[in-house]
């Protein structure tokens, strides 16, 4: 992140294995074209901070931190 801050926008990855490349996360189990507006999630505090997971406008998983 830019800036050493803890707010922003944080895209999500997972790794099946240690010498794997970085795969995107998002949730594939519908037929909803465009998430982004259709699941919307409320954020969560903790230490100071707020987050709250969205789909972006192609489909993965984002993480804002504020």
């Amino acid at each position: 992140m830019e800036g050493g801050g803890a707010g922003g926008i944080w895209d999500v990855f997972v790794r099946p294995a240690a010498d794997a490349p970085p795969i995107r996360a998002a949730r594939l189990l519908d037929d909803v074209a465009d998430r982004k507006h259709v699941h919307v999630y409320p954020a969560i505090e903790a230490e100071g901070s707020a987050f709250r997971p969205y789909y972006t406008v192609d489909n993965d998983l984002a993480i804002e931190v504020t």
